[in-house]
């Protein structure tokens, strides 16, 4: 579960995706576009964002191979979204 910084989102305009950093940089190796249903629930009014899947499962899931020293090879994984609200 997620809480964003505002509440009271207005219906449908969230995009919410993930990225997949490479370690020890700020360069984007994956960017993941979350689809409302599918992989998270939302809560306009509370500012709120449930997702279908732990954040971890989805990245290696986007990000397949066959051997792991560790997850995702030590790229860090950032939940970003964007929306609008009414202050």
């Amino acid at each position: 579960m997620y809480y964003l910084k505002d509440a009271d989102i207005v219906d449908g305009s969230e995009k919410i995706w993930i990225e997949i950093r490479q370690s020890g940089g700020e360069r984007v190796v994956e960017k993941v576009v979350l689809e409302e249903g599918r992989d998270y629930q939302i809560d306009d009014f509370q500012g709120r964002i449930i997702l279908n899947r732990p954040l971890l499962q989805i990245a290696e899931q986007s990000h397949p191979t066959l051997i792991k020293d560790s997850p995702l090879d030590g790229d860090q994984i950032y939940l970003m979204v964007d929306y609008e609200y009414v202050p």
